[in-house]
């Protein structure tokens, strides 16, 4: 993780004449970072957005409330009007001065993935180099590890300052892979017989690391990385080593030292943040991990 900025790059912000949005530029890999905004129109006949500055980006759309009539263009040119329901994702290609004509109150989140992070994903899970970019300007999909994502990421855009950064990378991360692979055309290496191949097993492990309150089931694992279930649970069994919930468990106190080592956090904090029941659960599980308990840990870092 690079670094995380509670403001962030303006442009969709911009567009929307929202220059207060709430929004981050979340950095995760070397030389890449991902822009998300929340946009939140509470009045009818907004009309259209102002133009976007050329951007070689994708631009996934992930939208909260109903909009019975949402209307887009392209390159100045309308495309089919959708009725728009709760959790459905709209994407868009910025290098084709995308719009939106916004009729009735919306809310959504919207994420920039450029380029340089398509590649920088490939490249972590050494694929090729993403060429095209997503579906065209204004497709909707219905997909809900996209919505559950972005609910995840939305107390973010509100506490940046509260939030670990820990968390904001393995979240970028994950939405990277996930939207590349399902919709970027990104192909995953040969998987080895019996275990999972390195794009299933960076999704698996980013996903979980990304839903850290224990709020995803084996069969949602199993159907973000394209598997059966039965055969998803052996093949991260002999691939990692252990079990996916051994994995949750050693990724909950990954946090919960990171936000300690910051010193920012009221232990209740880090319980919650990481995915604890209480602070008692925290205390129990950490002192069995690491062989002292997190006020010790935080007394012998100071």
């Amino acid at each position: 993780m690079q670094g995380l900025e509670p403001r962030g790059d303006g442009r969709l912000a911009e567009a929307f004449r929202m220059p207060e949005a709430a929004r981050l530029v979340v950095r995760t890999l070397d030389s890449s970072s991902m822009g998300i905004t929340e946009i939140k129109v509470d009045r009818e006949g907004f009309g259209l957005t102002d133009p976007i500055p050329y951007t070689d980006a994708a631009m996934l759309a992930v939208q909260l409330r109903a909009i019975p009539f949402h209307e887009a263009m392209t390159d100045g040119k309308a495309v089919p009007v959708h009725n728009i329901t709760p959790g459905d994702t709209l994407f868009y290609d910025m290098r084709r001065d995308p719009q939106a004509n916004v009729m009735t109150p919306s809310h959504s989140l919207h994420f920039v993935l450029p380029r340089a992070l398509l590649n920088d994903v490939a490249a972590t899970i050494e694929s090729h180099r993403i060429e095209g970019l997503f579906p065209p300007t204004g497709a909707a999909v219905q997909d809900r590890h996209l919505a559950k994502l972005a609910l995840a990421i939305l107390p973010a855009l509100h506490r940046p300052t509260r939030t670990s950064a820990l968390f904001t990378s393995h979240f970028t991360l994950t939405l990277g892979i996930y939207a590349c692979w399902r919709y970027g055309g990104m192909q995953a290496p040969k998987q080895p017989q019996g275990e999972l191949c390195g794009l299933q097993t960076r999704l698996a492990t980013e996903y979980i690391s990304a839903n850290l309150d224990g709020g995803i089931e084996l069969g949602e694992l199993a159907a973000v990385c394209g598997m059966p279930l039965r055969q998803f649970v052996v093949a991260f069994r002999d691939t990692l080593g252990m079990a996916p919930y051994q994995w949750l468990a050693l990724r909950r106190i990954d946090l919960a030292k990171s936000l300690i080592d910051g010193g920012r956090h009221e232990m209740g904090e880090v319980a919650a943040a990481s995915g604890f029941a209480d602070e008692t659960h925290l205390v129990e599980s950490f002192t069995r991990a690491i062989g002292t308990t997190p006020l010790n840990y935080r007394a012998q870092l100071h």
